[in-house]
């Protein structure tokens, strides 16, 4: 039987959806149900990180995150399927989306956050796009208008710039023209920026958040023991799933090979970056989990051994047992 339990897992069925859904729904409402926890701060929507737009009841933010967390990664699951970094029609991305999304709490509160981590994936979708030379100027200015924009939400995804150079240099899609593109959708947010500040006398606030983009300076942080043990174990599993994609990928087909070394640096640019802000892991750990999910994903959905099977029901687990440990304060 665990012999199947990938191939079975990865049929886009009604099953595999209905499943998935309802364990990420216990994982995700765990604390409310347990009566462990109650949500009572409100979540500030932040303009560049620093500008209360508006606030949020957690109850509300929390309700909203789940139903965006089902459109995100039903939305990465076609993205997945249409762009080839899955060579078969799997339900694995939103399947392992959803479980790690439920069991990592700083992901579920609906906030500036959120709004940036979504425009960040599609201007990732629009990268794949670049695989085909019809599209490649038009992608290079929306890639970095999503950036930019992203970036108005929280400055630190302007660094992620670096990431979608090396993805156009990976499909041969680094030119003149695309990098004038490119620049053109930088300038046009940050002339807008630029014009309120200037209109509006205040300056003063770029400045702000000049400040507000410290790195990590390496000093001694408390965190939590179930987040190391967690981390850990998702960059083993994810290590594992790599090595071995990237020894079947020679078997593929061009543009799956492409995606895959995409994916592959990606997950590597995103896990530095993250650790430039490490001390404020919490709000950008999403992106990471992004590429996390991709990886493992092809993985599972190309591997039905033995190994492969253990594995899925090993992360099920070890993501079932850290939301446990956190609702509970283990």
């Amino acid at each position: 039987m665990t012999l199947r339990i990938t191939k079975v897992a990865m049929q886009p069925k009604p099953l595999n959806f209905i499943l998935p859904t309802l364990l990420a729904a216990v994982l995700w409402f765990l604390p409310e149900i347990t009566g462990l926890h109650t949500a009572t701060d409100d979540r500030p929507f932040c303009l560049m990180g620093t500008y209360t737009l508006f606030t949020l009841p957690a109850e509300i933010a929390r309700a909203v995150q789940f139903a965006v967390c089902i459109a995100t990664w039903l939305y990465v699951m076609t993205i997945c399927e249409n762009a080839k970094i899955i060579p078969l029609r799997s339900s694995l991305p939103y399947s392992i989306g959803m479980l790690l999304s439920s069991a990592v709490a700083y992901t579920q509160y609906f906030d500036h956050h959120s709004l940036a981590l979504i425009l960040f994936i599609l201007a990732f979708r629009q990268l794949l796009s670049m695989y085909s030379a019809d599209s490649r100027l038009s992608s290079a200015f929306n890639i970095t208008l999503l950036l930019s924009i992203a970036a108005l939400l929280d400055p630190r995804y302007a660094l992620l710039l670096p990431l979608f150079l090396i993805g156009m240099f990976i499909f041969r899609a680094f030119t003149p023209r695309a990098v004038l593109a490119a620049l053109t959708g930088i300038l046009l947010p940050a002339f807008i920026l630029a014009s309120a500040c200037y209109l509006t006398d205040s300056m003063d606030t770029l400045r702000l958040i000049c400040d507000n983009m410290h790195f990590y300076s390496f000093s001694r942080m408390d965190i939590p023991r179930s987040d190391i043990i967690m981390a850990a174990s998702l960059f083993i599993i994810t290590a594992i799933s790599l090595t071995y994609c990237l020894i079947a990928s020679v078997n593929c087909t061009l543009n799956v090979r492409l995606n895959f070394t995409l994916t592959h640096w990606s997950f590597w640019l995103s896990l530095g970056w993250l650790l430039l802000f490490l001390h404020s892991y919490t709000a950008l750990i999403a992106v990471p989990l992004f590429f996390i999910v991709l990886c493992l994903s092809l993985y599972f959905s190309t591997n039905h051994g033995k190994a492969s099977s253990v594995l899925l029901m090993l992360i099920i687990a070890l993501c079932t047992a850290y939301r446990i440990s956190w609702t509970f304060g283990l």
